[in-house]
Formats: C-alpha cells, sequence, structure tokens
C-alpha cells in the first residue's frame, strides 16, 4: 500500500512489468512522506514539525502511469535537503536508503523565528516516515476531509503563477495570474464554496470577489477567505515575504466585514489569550501578555506594520521599553509569527486589512490563541459606506465571532522569507514550501513536482 499526495492510497502491483521495473497501479499519481514532528497545537507547545515530500509518479508513452523510480525519489529528497540547508547546518541533515524510500534526519527543529537561532537547545532527530491515511487528511469535525488538499493546491497554484511576476515591478499582474491560478483549482472543487472575504476591492486590484460562488456545485458548501497575493508590493519588488493565503471554514461560518476594509487587532498566542482588551490602551495591553508571559517588558517583542497610521502607537510602545517590529508588510504573517511558539514574536497590534484578518483568525481558533478587533476605516468613503451597511465601528469582535465553526488556514510562499521559501527549480522538479494550520497541528510542506516543459 501506497500513500498518495491528499490521501489516496492505492495497492502497487510488486510483479515485474517484463523490463525489469514493478508494475504501478493505474491510478497512482504520487507518493507523500512526512517529517513526524508536528506542532501540537492542543498543548501550545513547539512539539512536532513536518516536511512532506511528493514525488509524481511518471508517465510512459502511452499516457499510463509509469514506475516511480530511484532516481524519482533521489531527487526529490535532494530538493528537501537543499531546503532544509538554507537554515540548518548540512553536518545536521542525513539522508540514507530505507527500503524503496529515502529517509532524511534532521538533528534540530527549523526555525522560523524572527530572532538568532538558541544553540543551546537540545538536538532533536526527525527520522522521515511514510505518512497514514489519516495523518494525511485528518481536519477539523464537520469539515470535509478534501478541504485540506483543495487548500494546499490552491495557494501552490497561486504561488507558483505569481512568482513568474516577481521582481518585474507590476504587483496587478503577479495579483492577476495568482487569482486566476486559484480561481481554476477552486472552481473544480467538488462542492461549492463561496467567496466570503475577497481580496482585490481595497486596492483596486484583481479579485475572487465577495458572494462569488466556486466548485461543481455537487458536495458540501463551505466559505471562503482568499488573499491570492498578500504584499504585493513585496512581489513586484522581488522582495522577501510575500505569500498567497486562503482559509476555509463551514457553510456560513465566517463573518463579512461588509464595506469594512480595515480592521484595528491584537494578536496574541495561547498562553496570553485571556490578557488583551483591545478597549484598553495598549500599554496595559502589553504590560499584562507581559506578566502572563512571565517576560520583563524590555524584553516583549510586538510586531506593527510600518504605516505612518503606527508612528504613534511605535513611540509609545517604545518609550515603554518595548521592542517593536516593523515589516512594511506581511498582516497574516505577522499574526502567525505572534501565534506560534518560538518565533520571537509576542503580540500583534495595529490597523490591517479585513480580509487578512478573517484569515488570521481562522489560525487564531485553530490554535488556541487570542485576537480582538474591531472594524477601522481609513478613508471617509469607507467610513461612510459601514455607516449605511449598519455596522458598528466599537464592537469588539474575538476569534469566535469572525470564525463560528471549524476552519483551516493555508500558505504557501511566493518570494520566500522567514516564514516560506519562495518556489524553487532544481533539476527539472518545482519545489514550494507550504503552511497549513488544522486543529491538531501546524505543518509545512515541501512538494516537489516535475516541472512542466518549456514550450
Amino acid at each position: 500500500m501506497v500513500v498518495l499526495g491528499f490521501g489516496q492510497t492505492v495497492d502497487v502491483d510488486r510483479r515485474s512489468r517484463g523490463d525489469g521495473e514493478p508494475a504501478v497501479a493505474r491510478d497512482m499519481i504520487g507518493m507523500r512522506m512526512g517529517f513526524e514532528d508536528v506542532l501540537d497545537a492542543y498543548a501550545h507547545v513547539a512539539g512536532h514539525f513536518e516536511v512532506d515530500i511528493c514525488v509524481k509518479a511518471r508517465i510512459d508513452d502511452r499516457g499510463r502511469p509509469g514506475a516511480i523510480v530511484p532516481d524519482d525519489i533521489r531527487c526529490a529528497a535532494e530538493i528537501v535537503v537543499d531546503d532544509l540547508a538554507e537554515n540548518h547546518s548540512r553536518d545536521d541533515i542525513y539522508a540514507r536508503p530505507r527500503g524503496g524510500f529515502i529517509s532524511i534526519s534532521l538533528r534540530e527543529r527549523p526555525n522560523i523565528s524572527l530572532e538568532g537561532k538558541d544553540t543551546a537547545r537540545e538536538n532533536q532527530v526527525m527520522p522521515l516516515v511514510e505518512e497514514s491515511v489519516g495523518a494525511a487528511v485528518s481536519t477539523a469535525p464537520q469539515l470535509p476531509a478534501t478541504l485540506e488538499g483543495l487548500a494546499l493546491n490552491a495557494v501552490r497554484a497561486a504561488a507558483l503563477a505569481a512568482a513568474n511576476f516577481a521582481g518585474r515591478g507590476d504587483g496587478k499582474a503577479a495579483d492577476a495570474a495568482a487569482t486566476e491560478a486559484m480561481r481554476d483549482v477552486l472552481g473544480n472543487a467538488n462542492g461549492v464554496g463561496t467567496v466570503v472575504i475577497g481580496e482585490g476591492e481595497k486596492d483596486n486590484a484583481p479579485m475572487l470577489f465577495n458572494g462569488e460562488r466556486l466548485g461543481s456545485g455537487d458536495g458540501p458548501r463551505f466559505d471562503i477567505a482568499v488573499d491570492p497575493v498578500e504584499c504585493t508590493d513585496l512581489c513586484a519588488a522581488g522582495l522577501p515575504g510575500s505569500l498567497t493565503t486562503i482559509a476555509m471554514a463551514g457553510d456560513g461560518c465566517l463573518w463579512s466585514p461588509g464595506p469594512g476594509h480595515y480592521m484595528d487587532k491584537l494578536v496574541v498566542g495561547p498562553a496570553a489569550r485571556d490578557a488583551i482588551d483591545l478597549r484598553d490602551e495598549p500599554e496595559r495591553n502589553v504590560e499584562r501578555v507581559a506578566a502572563q508571559l512571565g517576560k520583563p517588558i524590555d524584553q516583549m517583542r510586538v510586531l506593527v506594520l510600518d504605516k505612518p497610521r503606527h508612528v504613534e502607537l511605535a513611540a509609545r510602545l517604545r518609550e515603554m521599553g518595548v521592542r517593536v517590529i516593523m515589516p512594511g508588510a506581511g498582516d497574516v504573517a505577522g499574526a502567525m509569527f505572534a501565534l506560534l511558539p518560538g518565533t520571537g514574536v509576542d503580540m500583534l497590534m495595529g490597523i490591517g486589512g479585513t480580509p487578512e484578518g478573517i484569515m488570521a483568525a481562522c489560525a487564531v481558533k485553530v490554535i488556541g490563541g487570542g485576537m480582538q478587533t474591531r472594524l477601522a476605516p481609513q478613508r471617509e468613503n469607507e467610513a461612510a459606506a459601514i455607516a449605511a451597511a449598519g455596522i458598528s465601528t466599537d464592537e469588539i469582535l474575538e476569534a469566535e465571532d469572525l470564525v463560528r465553526g471549524p476552519a483551516i488556514f493555508a500558505a504557501c510562499g511566493i518570494t520566500g522569507g522567514t516564514m516560506l521559501s519562495a518556489p524553487r527549480l532544481t533539476a527539472g522538479w518545482i519545489s514550494t514550501q507550504s503552511l497549513i494550520v488544522r486543529p491538531g497541528s501546524v505543518r509545512r510542506i515541501v512538494e516537489s513536482t516535475p516541472a512542466p516543459e518549456q514550450e
């Protein structure tokens, strides 16, 4: 039995085809293995981390699946080792044959921290093991198991499309390519997905519009929040930090902000979830979170987007001794850094986009962190539209108000950065890095597939 991408399994015929190679079932499309070192989201501790390899079966000259030969597996494993070597010493990475697979061991956890690595921590060995079908597809109760695979396919397709425009100075072209790639994947889904939170309207960019329905129409119904390219300007400039992101929840579970494009946000990890109050002054919030975390104020690290609207906030935080991290963009990534342990970020503060806020809320709810938001219009016409829609700008909403049911979140790197690497082409294979947040785990996935032939 071989475990395939997104939980499909087939029996492999070990009899020879007559040319010395083992026969492969007709419906075989790939193989999945993974590091069984996955973050325990319920225990809220940095436990396991997982890297998957997806090796696509070769196709013979008659259009039938061919054997997965050792060179295919070796090439995919080499790509993963190269990716790991970007953040780890090659002396800590081991690759060795194990039956029909290649086993890779890493003696330390992958580091996605904004701080330097802690070299004093104990090294750990993470053996590469074949993943069970249950581990590959398990997801939130009441959510179709296929949504995890759909989310990963959507963000990967969008990232590959947008990466073609990285550094070309045309962010809208990157956004349009990613949007269409994501729309194609979602349009072929079994079921009906409704875009509750689309991205593009506030930036006058290509978008999956609010209320758009995607899918075959035959199957489960679900809500979608999407940003095909987060940090469009970074993508256009070819700078690190651009991602493609999506969140999915049960039908009718995602809160709609109506015409609201911006919201004020506080995001913290599970340990400080009860210490925040958006109605209070930022200094008091930092003090309570610091007390909850057992940290002195001068060791607190708060992420605030580097925008003119945040000049006063950053100054007030620094005045009290807080270390303020100010990336130019990256609302969703900033929330993930505040949520996940070991990243060197304790809180996210400030005003950002509502699409990013809803997607972050999906991750917050799954991981068990704390989040409070309220609409914060940045233009007069936005404020007027919100008032006309009868939506309050004073009401404080928590993650449970924004996401009223089970959810998953996925992202894929476009231009690389601290969290996810950019797509890379190696020896005829394309490798991408994705992140999937689901109940029980946070997983980074390295997927390698044959590069399409150039015409």
